[in-house]
């Protein structure tokens, strides 16, 4: 059992109606914790159905994180389970549950916090002898 799985490119999971081999085997993987990593996370108004699997991956196929707590968005989890998409409040409360758990941060937020140093280059020429130099233009 592992204490926290996280899935680079999550958006690879959760998308299409289907849900897709890679979808079910990451679902599969005992862990008290899923994190999904993506830099184009699904919109709940255009895509609801890549949230709805997002949600399924985060908290589980019974609605509830899988270390089975019953913390605040974990209940509002199961509470959702309960609807049916086409019941009244159900977009509404899977929008406000995904926007919950996700943080989202731009390029300018990024570039702002973290404040890298200039950068400063120094371009060295190297001579190469005969053979170095065929190997050198072999790569190129």
């Amino acid at each position: 059992r592992w204490s926290r799985v996280v899935f680079d490119e999550g958006h690879t999971l959760t998308r299409g109606l289907g849900r897709s081999r890679k979808w079910k085997a990451a679902l599969s993987l005992k862990c008290d914790h899923r994190w999904l990593l993506t830099a184009t996370p699904p919109s709940p108004v255009e895509r609801p159905s890549e949230v709805t699997n997002a949600l399924t991956l985060l908290y589980g196929p019974d609605g509830l994180p899988a270390d089975g707590c019953t913390d605040f968005l974990g209940s509002r989890a199961a509470e959702l389970k309960g609807l049916s998409s086409s019941d009244r409040g159900h977009g509404k409360m899977t929008t406000q549950l995904y926007t919950d758990i996700t943080l989202k941060r731009s390029v300018s937020d990024v570039q702002r916090e973290l404040r890298l140093p200039c950068v400063r280059e120094r371009v060295l020429w190297v001579r190469l002898c005969a053979r170095g130099r065929r190997l050198y233009e072999s790569l190129l």
